[in-house]
C-alpha cells in the first residue's frame, strides 16, 4: 500500500479492531504522512547503497547538459517518443539499447516493491531536471533508476507491440496473396 487514504483506513481498521478511541483524523494523517516519509527514506537509502560510486556519477551526468546538446539526457529519457511504426522500429531499438546502456536495473525489483517503482518513475517524469538534481542524492538515483526501468519497460512493450503488429499484417498479406 502507499496511497495515504488506504494507509489511513487501515490505521482505522486496526484501532477499531483493537477498540481504541479514535483520534482525530488529522492525528492518523499526519502520523499516516510521518511513517510513509519514513519508510521511502528507508528505500532511498538501502537502495541508494547498492549503487557503486561509477554508477552514481552516470545518474548524475543524466541531469548535465552535454557538450554539443541542447538538453540533458534526462529529459532524453522522458521524451514520450513517437508512435512506434514499422519504419521506426529502428529508432525504438536504439532507444531500447540506449537506456539498457546507462545503468542496469535488474536488481531494482529486489530492493523496491514495482508498485513503488512506479509511483517514483512518475513522480521523476512529472519534474524538472533542476528538480531532480535539486533532490538529496538518494532519493535522486532512486527516482532516476525507477524512471529508468519504467522506460526501458515501456521501450521494450512497444517493441512486442511493433512485431506483434508487424506479424499480423504479414499473415493478412499472405492470405491475400495465397486467395489472389
Amino acid at each position: 500500500m502507499s496511497n495515504p487514504p488506504d494507509l489511513v483506513n487501515v490505521a482505522l481498521e486496526k484501532l477499531i479492531e483493537q477498540r481504541y478511541e479514535l483520534p482525530a483524523f488529522s492525528t492518523i494523517s499526519r502520523l499516516v504522512s510521518h511513517i510513509r516519509h519514513q519508510v521511502h527514506l528507508e528505500l532511498y537509502e538501502s537502495f541508494s547503497a547498492s549503487l557503486s560510486d561509477e554508477q552514481q556519477q552516470i545518474l548524475d551526468q543524466l541531469l548535465e547538459v552535454a557538450e554539443g546538446d541542447r538538453i540533458t539526457d534526462f529529459s532524453k529519457i522522458n521524451e514520450v517518443p513517437r508512435k512506434p511504426t514499422l519504419k521506426l522500429i529502428r529508432n525504438w531499438t536504439t532507444r531500447l539499447a540506449w537506456l539498457q546502456d546507462i545503468l542496469d536495473t535488474s536488481n531494482l525489483f529486489e530492493i523496491i516493491n514495482p508498485t513503488k517503482v512506479q509511483q517514483f518513475a512518475a513522480e521523476a517524469r512529472s519534474l524538472e531536471a533542476q528538480d531532480i538534481k535539486d533532490m538529496k542524492a538518494p532519493k535522486r538515483y532512486t527516482h532516476l533508476v525507477c524512471l529508468i526501468q519504467q522506460q526501458q519497460l515501456l521501450a521494450k512493450d512497444q517493441l512486442v507491440q511493433l512485431f506483434c503488429g508487424g506479424c499480423k499484417e504479414l499473415v493478412l498479406e499472405q492470405k491475400k496473396d495465397s486467395k489472389g
